[in-house]
């Protein structure tokens, strides 16, 4: 008896069983069943719409290599054949190409059981196959994905540290090593902890309860140099899931040097003013941006410092035979680019009622 009619009288035996038929006929997995040299004997509406063939077509197949890519015949016959069903009589879960009736190739994944009799002998096998091609395509962009974001990470001029719940870093990349001065095993082997300075822990234990909590925290952090030398960075971070934990550091150390030098000279000068009796103000001629010290704020006798005032309000407050004289003195000051002195007589005016004069220098 060849393999078709063992097939037809197993088939037959347990076509009175309903459950039977209607697990082949409606199964949404394809199911086919082929002989011993890869003839297909049958197979449900799930593969002949996988592979475009009707059932008749599939039929006059010589064997399941016609829609197989030919890269792939070597492998299965000395890897599944010979190696699995031969010997064990299932193949288990592994993945190949089969064509399209049209003509495309498509990837499957698939797992094949051999039909013995009762001496041992194969009279046929059957197989159940499912059309791959969206998780194939989805793993694909996921990789294409993966590698960007590595090329992302990798290049980046800000480090990046990805934490776990505990703190323990779990990834680095090569700028977060050239900001520690650590080797990426030896950050690897570490926590957040160990990086922040004493006096920065209790903020950095802070930060990161904040991003735990709200998903997201930004904030400016000392941290301990490999050297000893404690730094500070900017640590930018989000919660990527419950498990891990993303964060981009710059180190800041010299910016925060110079906003403190900047902040101390600007106390110094605030000093000075009111030691001095003396007034700034500063314009930003490409911005339009004024600044007023409190001085100058006092020498024109405003109270009212929460107002905004242009530039045509402070030559408001040039005596008016000076105007046009400082006008043009400011005007010659920009296009030099020099500082210069000049007398002038401001007109103050308090309460908009009271007005009186005096002379002063004015320095631009």
């Amino acid at each position: 008896m060849d393999a078709k009619s063992n097939y037809d009288s197993d088939f037959t035996g347990k076509a009175s069983s309903e459950k039977y038929i209607e697990i082949f006929r409606n199964n949404r997995d394809g199911i086919v069943i082929v002989d011993t040299e890869g003839g297909i004997i049958d197979a449900n509406p799930a593969f002949c719409k996988i592979l475009g063939y009707s059932l008749d077509e599939l039929k006059n197949l010589k064997d399941l290599y016609q829609i197989t890519p030919e890269k792939w015949h070597k492998w299965e016959n000395e890897e599944i054949w010979e190696k699995r069903l031969l010997k064990n009589g299932y193949s288990g879960v592994y993945q190949k190409e089969f064509i399209h009736k049209e003509g495309h190739v498509f990837p499957v994944e698939l797992q094949s059981y051999a039909v013995k009799s009762d001496d041992g002998k194969i009279e046929y096998l059957w197989g159940s196959v499912r059309d791959i091609s969206d998780q194939v395509d989805h793993l694909k962009e996921l990789r294409q994905s993966e590698a960007k974001w590595r090329s992302y990470v990798d290049n980046s001029p800000y480090g990046v540290f990805i934490a776990n719940q505990k703190g323990e870093y779990k990834e680095v990349n090569d700028a977060a090593c050239r900001i520690t001065g650590y080797s990426m095993e030896e950050l690897l082997s570490m926590a957040i902890p160990d990086l922040l300075t004493p006096e920065s822990a209790p903020l950095g234990i802070a930060h990161f309860d904040e991003m735990m909590e709200k998903g997201e925290a930004v904030g400016e952090i000392g941290f301990r140099h490999k050297s000893g030398e404690s730094k500070f960075w900017k640590v930018s971070a989000v919660k990527l899931n419950e498990e891990r934990f993303l964060g981009f550091v710059e180190d800041i150390t010299d910016r925060k040097s110079y906003r403190d030098l900047i902040e101390k000279n600007l106390k110094s000068l605030r000093q000075a003013e009111k030691l001095a009796n003396l007034g700034t103000f500063e314009r930003n001629w490409i911005t339009g941006e004024k600044v007023w010290s409190d001085g100058f704020y006092k020498l024109l006798g405003i109270e009212n410092k929460n107002r905004h005032y242009s530039h045509d309000d402070f030559m408001d407050f040039v005596h008016p035979d000076d105007r046009e004289r400082v006008a043009k003195h400011i005007k010659t000051t920009i296009a030099v680019k020099k500082t210069n002195e000049y007398p002038f007589s401001d007109y103050l005016k308090r309460w908009q009622t009271k007005t009186y004069s005096r002379n002063c220098d004015y320095r631009i």
